[in-house]
């Protein structure tokens, strides 16, 4: 048995923006049944401003997410052990004292340990998180024994409580730091370094307690990150089943009694009865989560597709959270000050889709467009919202300067086996065989709304244009003349306007009518779902 001390043991807890909470963690561990451990904190964010912590280093990066952040962590130790806590679990007294006892017992380089982690004493009443732990949706703790060391797989690689040998660690390149939330990156890590020979052992006595009080909205980001997360996953291991989404597509088939009240009025042991009232309050909030996880998913695109376009290039934190790196080259040299480089301009374009800039839109402009319609994304940069409608059924192409943007809308299509027209402004003539044409960032710079709808009418019977207030990128946006735009032209008049968040706008024109008209179509103004829309 070798002998692991204290001394050999770092502890790593990335965080940000929890610092009441990350106080209580510390204050636990101050408080172990042993000392003389490393304690390692690392702020996700030089934006932060952390407070006075009790813990040995405080080290602060760039925002990366809690995957690069651990990484950090981990590289900023000699001690031959490892040990990753959450900052908002919250460790019992002798938490350090038994990840040590397993590893004196295993002390191959291979071996890692992971202990429990259940929901603390001041949120264990809260539904949701209740909900959470007998669905089995926030661990799978339930499918092992309640007492004892046991061999796990890997697919029990919970970072909230683990502890590993940094050398195994190091090696196997830590958590992929493209996973931008925290969710799937551990069990990723896992699959990986089981390909290295890891042999995980659980010991349910090595206990932490989740300080974290779920509200729905809370739910709802979460269950974001996670099929984000999710499909990321996929995306790098083709040869995994992505079973959170089968079960949230499973929810939306039949229906959900209303039977969650009566989990805590049957006994467990009316055993029949008990399973299907679970079952049935289960599916009511896979259902409720179901349209957040979709739309994640579907989102979940821009990142999977840009990371894999640029490989090696692939800066995830970028990307998720908006870091720039003016001293990049663009194609013709070195970067004006003032102007982007291509690369800046493909990441932004992939952020503000993968944030959904332009869903509301979209989702309102369908209600209009007859299925099968011929549609143009005109200005559609990288070609997300033309590919969404592509994947709704719709007939579409694109038009846009040369350059990096349409570059890579070329590999999307090719990489999705997608035939469809693109057209390079001021070299060919657009088509004129349309039903409709859309510009969703009408008043970007350098874009004159006024004369993209000229053009667009001379093309498409139907316009849609998309107003929004905020530009991404250095430049100012284009002032929007709103009431010439309202007047219509000669040509086309103002069909529907709908004023959307931020004090954005989407504006459709018609010549005739081949949109579906919406059942109120003849209200000259009405409310509907939180939009003011102006009829004909």
């Amino acid at each position: 048995m070798a002998e692991f001390t204290e001394a050999d043991l770092t502890v790593v807890i990335p965080t940000r923006e929890r610092w009441n909470i990350l106080s209580r963690t510390l204050s636990s561990l101050s408080h172990q049944s042993v000392s003389g451990f490393e304690t390692i904190i690392v702020v996700d964010g030089t934006d932060q401003d952390p407070p006075t912590l009790d813990a040995g280093r405080v080290l602060i990066t760039p925002r990366a997410g809690p995957a690069a952040a651990r990484n950090f962590g981990a590289r900023a130790t000699e001690r031959p052990l490892v040990m990753f806590l959450g900052d908002d679990t919250i460790p019992a007294p002798e938490l350090v004292e038994r990840h040590l006892e397993t590893h004196r017992r295993h002390p191959e380089r291979e071996a890692a340990a992971v202990g429990f982690v259940g929901w603390h004493p001041s949120v264990a009443r809260n539904k949701i998180n209740r909900w959470m732990d007998w669905s089995d949706t926030q661990s799978w703790y339930s499918s092992l024994a309640p007492e004892g060391e046991q061999e796990v797989s890997h697919w029990y690689f919970y970072s909230s409580n683990l502890s590993i040998k940094r050398d195994l660690f190091i090696e196997c390149d830590g958590f992929d730091e493209d996973f931008p939330f925290a969710a799937f990156e551990d069990l990723e890590c896992g699959l990986r370094l089981s390909d290295s020979g890891l042999r995980l052992y659980y010991e349910p006595a090595a206990i932490c307690h989740h300080l974290h009080d779920y509200d729905w909205p809370a739910l709802k980001s979460r269950f974001a990150c996670m099929a984000l997360s999710e499909r990321l996953m996929v995306d790098m291991h083709p040869e995994l089943e992505a079973g959170c989404l089968g079960r949230m597509k499973a929810s939306a088939l039949g229906h959900a009694l209303p039977l969650d009240g009566l989990i805590d009025i049957v006994p467990r042991h009316w055993t029949r009865l008990d399973r299907l009232i679970r079952q049935q309050a289960d599916r009511r909030y896979h259902r409720r989560l179901a349209p957040v996880y979709l739309e994640a998913w579907d989102r979940a695109a821009e990142l999977c597709d840009l990371r894999r376009y640029l490989g090696e290039r692939y800066d995830s934190a970028r990307l998720v959270y908006g870091s720039r790196h003016p001293d990049v080259k663009t194609s013709s040299g070195t970067q004006p000050e003032g102007e982007w480089s291509d690369q800046d301009r493909l990441y932004e374009l992939a952020r503000q889709a993968l944030a959904g800039r332009t869903d509301h839109a979209l989702s309102l402009l369908q209600r209009h467009l007859l299925p099968l319609s011929r549609v143009l994304e005109y200005g559609c940069g990288i070609g997300s919202d033309g590919l969404r409608l592509a994947q709704a059924g719709y007939s579409v192409q694109f038009a846009d300067h040369p350059g990096p943007p349409l570059t890579y809308l070329t590999w999307r299509l090719g990489d999705r086996g997608l035939l469809l027209p693109i057209y390079e402004l001021g070299l060919v003539q657009l088509p004129g065989d349309l039903d409709a044409a859309l510009c969703l960032d009408a008043a970007g710079p350098g874009r004159d709304p006024v004369a993209i709808l000229h053009q667009l009418e001379q093309v498409a019977p139907m316009v849609a244009l998309g107003l929004f207030a905020e530009a991404p990128g250095p430049s100012p946006r284009t002032s929007v003349p709103v009431e010439l735009l309202a007047a219509g032209t000669g040509r086309s008049h103002l069909v529907a306007r709908y004023e959307l968040s931020g004090g954005s706008l989407l504006l459709l024109y018609g010549q005739k009518q081949p949109w579906l008209p919406t059942p109120d179509e003849s209200a000259s103004e009405h409310r509907h779902d939180g939009v003011v829309r102006k009829g004909r």
